[in-house]
């Protein structure tokens, strides 16, 4: 059966304004137990460059979909948007309600230290998002955080982990087993992560390395030792106008794989410039243009979301909405089990990680910093606890 500590009916949260936008309130419902959930009460939460554009249509779809669109029967957290949606996905709490389903498990337990990826900004399920002090994850994709770390730590890691091991184990189709039995001698082989400086980039080249493969980067020249911290192999300078070239150079013409954690024209170039002859896989993080992806018919192109891992229908406007994704929903719960282990033992190390201050009142003027390109290299995150304190005249 479900187990929940009692919870409170409305809480503070970061939603969607009338112009679509950023906004805090006070009266935002508590998300609803659905039977494959859990609830956190959140303790800090990340900011990530995707939040900074969920808004404008992101939010619009939300409020009209509706059941009409989409068979809001089938979870209990499907219906139209009865309320503005919470902001965003990166999150980390203490563990206060789960499922059903989850509490048969065994796997967690009411207090634990959770982080994860909450399913922000969707007009399907409103309350979901992790911009709140309650947020609702799926249970299996919930992460047991290892003792030695902190909510602040915690924050920054979800959305990273499920990006990468979707792209690497669900798009590329690198065998998850690999993270139990690494490949050794001839089994091994070269993996690009183009943008390794990335909080996916990071994640990406943690994960590639566990499975005993060699991790080829590009990233600037300031951030070599940063990405050979990581375990790194080779890194290469995607300034150089020969950056493709001597990739595939330094690979014997063999590269099989590439993961484009930027995703622009110009990075889609450089990787297929440095995938060997015979072709091989491209992974991006957003929609590339496909003419430009057709641009060699020996490489399989293709892009991924982690909000799909849930295989919910997802309300957001075409490419990235959906009537849910099935085959997602199963690598999920395929992958997720080899990740457990390995976080909860502390294998898996965080981006660098910059704490602000003011909690949802910070977060907000984090957004803003991030819009103008001003964050790099590191990930923002804020305490939900914190109120920014407004001095009054005497």
């Amino acid at each position: 059966m479900a187990v929940s500590l009692d919870l409170p009916k409305t809480q503070r949260a970061i939603v969607a304004n009338d112009k679509l936008d950023y906004c805090i309130r006070d009266d935002v419902p508590v998300p609803k137990l659905a039977d494959d959930c859990v609830i956190i009460k959140t303790e800090a939460v990340g900011l990530n460059p995707v939040d900074t554009k969920m808004v404008g249509p992101f939010v619009a779809s939300g409020a009209t979909y509706g059941v009409s669109q989409i068979d809001a029967g089938t979870h209990p957290l499907l219906h139209p948007m009865s309320s503005p949606p919470v902001h965003q996905i990166d999150c980390a709490g203490v563990l206060v309600a789960m499922g059903k389903d989850v509490a048969a498990t065994g796997r967690l337990k009411l207090g634990d230290r959770i982080c994860g990826s909450a399913d922000g900004m969707e007009g399907l399920r409103p309350q979901s998002g992790a911009f709140a002090e309650y947020a609702s994850m799926d249970g299996g994709m919930a992460l047991k955080m290892p003792d030695d770390m902190t909510f602040e730590t915690g924050a920054g890691m979800g959305l990273r982990i499920a990006t990468a091991g979707m792209a690497i184990f669900h798009s590329m189709g690198i065998s998850p087993e690999l993270l139990k039995k690494p490949a050794s001698g001839d089994e091994v082989f070269d993996v690009l992560v183009y943008g390794a400086a990335t909080s996916t980039g990071t994640m990406a080249i943690q994960l590639l390395k566990l499975c005993g493969l060699r991790v080829i980067t590009t990233c600037s020249p300031r951030n070599f030792e940063l990405v050979r911290s990581y375990g790194a192999d080779v890194c290469f300078d995607y300034n150089s106008p020969t950056c493709g070239e001597d990739i595939r150079a330094y690979c014997h013409n063999a590269l099989d794989y590439a993961l484009d954690c930027i995703t622009e024209e110009s990075t889609l170039k450089i990787c297929y410039q440095a995938i060997g002859r015979l072709g091989g896989k491209y992974c991006g993080l957003e929609p590339y243009p496909e003419e430009k992806a057709a641009s060699r018919r020996a490489v399989e192109a293709d892009w991924i979301l982690a909000t799909w891992m849930r295989g919910l229908p997802i309300s957001w406007p075409e490419p990235f909405g959906n009537a849910g994704k099935p085959e997602c929903r199963e690598f999920a719960a395929h992958f997720f089990p080899h990740i457990h282990p390995l976080f909860t033992s502390g294998k898996l190390r965080p981006h660098p990680t910059r704490v602000e201050p003011n909690g949802f009142e910070g977060l907000l003027d984090g957004v803003g910093l991030i819009r103008k390109g001003v964050i790099r290299g590191q990930k923002l995150v804020y305490r939900t606890a914190e109120r920014r304190v407004v001095a009054t005249a005497a």
